[in-house]
């Protein structure tokens, strides 16, 4: 998961012995922490056409079969839920910086269409107008205030066992978040990929059939 969510993501990160050889995961500039945020949109909205592996969108649409340009078209793709902690504000006076520690969380359902995703692709920092047309605007100054945003989306997948007595395949529902920390507002922001994995008795499964591609729904008996 964090290979194919978290932006420059390689596996020398993924180290066994502790304490570890590598910090965590760290963005230092407004401009990375949106290229590594529309990363994840992206890689969220391709992630049937883009992946190996039998992953699919947690949704129980019933639809015989799906070209995987009309699902997304349709709107049937479930929406990124986008939440961000912030406290109340902080303000200058007299040559003080004063800090309302108020504490409040907003969180918005964000949704894009394929050619907005193309657009965000070739440039992300076009994530930020679209988002805009969602009512979720952010700016430079917001880094004052916000302490922590977090990207959550449920993703499904099937595993099949080798093992001659256990062929049936398992359904498995993914929860992702993805979490961009800056909490102590030291011009360094943390990024961390949780994941919580259960049995689902739904599979969402994937097939291809030579060049094309198309996207089938089934509910295992």
């Amino acid at each position: 998961m964090k290979q194919k969510f978290l932006k420059d993501w390689d596996s020398t990160k993924e180290i066994p012995n502790y304490p570890p050889e590598y910090g965590r995961t760290s963005l230092f500039s407004s401009r990375s922490v949106v290229e590594h945020f529309s990363f994840a949109v992206v890689s969220y909205y391709q992630i049937e056409n883009e992946t190996f592996a039998l992953f699919s969108y947690d949704t129980e649409i019933q639809k015989p079969a799906l070209l995987f340009k009309e699902f997304q078209d349709d709107g049937n793709i479930p929406p990124l839920k986008f939440c961000i902690d912030r406290i109340a504000s902080v303000t200058q006076e007299n040559g003080t910086i004063v800090f309302d520690v108020r504490e409040f969380t907003d969180c918005y359902n964000l949704r894009f269409t394929n050619a907005q995703i193309s657009e965000i692709q070739n440039n992300p920092i076009n994530i930020l107008k679209y988002m805009n047309l969602q009512n979720v605007t952010l700016k430079d100054e917001d880094v004052l205030v916000i302490s922590k945003a977090t990207l959550s989306f449920n993703l499904r997948t099937i595993h099949f066992s080798n093992i001659p007595s256990k062929q049936n395949p398992i359904c498995h529902l993914i929860e992702l978040k993805i979490t961009y920390d800056n909490t102590e507002h030291s011009g360094e922001v943390f990024v961390e990929l949780n994941t919580d994995i259960s049995s689902t008795k739904t599979c969402n499964l994937k097939v291809h059939s030579g060049l094309s591609k198309s996207v089938l729904l089934r509910t295992p008996e």
